[in-house]
């Protein structure tokens, strides 16, 4: 004979089913779900599990070991701007989900509007700036 493992509500302490994600009995959870999926999704989002998914939906794929160091940036990669200052981007080749590093709001969303051959992007950055006239 297997014994169930009883959960209770975290509002109203109801039992409720085993495999329930958020802890709350399903009355409770339809009367205040905004704010129990806020809790959850802010609690996935601290843990990592929902930021790998959300990563990796947009193609970026990264160990564990990349997720940790990307966590432990306190700079953008290129204008070394504090992340306190600016929101901490996740920067990744769009061809193979490569992950590159920590960027600005503002540097990723440049590397962006000019494409992942960088490169070529330089190449003709400086070739603009060889033929400026002032």
């Amino acid at each position: 004979m297997v014994i169930q493992e009883k959960l209770i509500c975290k509002s109203c302490s109801t039992t409720v089913r085993k495999d329930t994600k958020t802890g709350y009995c399903a009355s409770c959870f339809h009367l205040n779900t905004d704010n129990i999926k806020s809790e959850y999704n802010s609690a996935r989002w601290k843990s990592g599990v929902s930021k790998k998914h959300h990563w990796s939906f947009r193609g970026a794929i990264l160990s564990d070991q990349e997720i940790d160091y990307f966590n432990s940036q306190t700079q953008c990669g290129i204008c070394d701007c504090d992340f306190t200052e600016s929101k901490k981007c996740l920067d990744h080749c769009h061809e193979t989900g490569v992950y590159r590093g920590a960027l600005c709001v503002q540097c990723n969303a440049a590397l962006g509007k000019l494409g992942d051959n960088l490169d070529l992007v330089i190449a003709r950055l400086q070739a603009y700036k060889a033929n400026m006239k002032w």
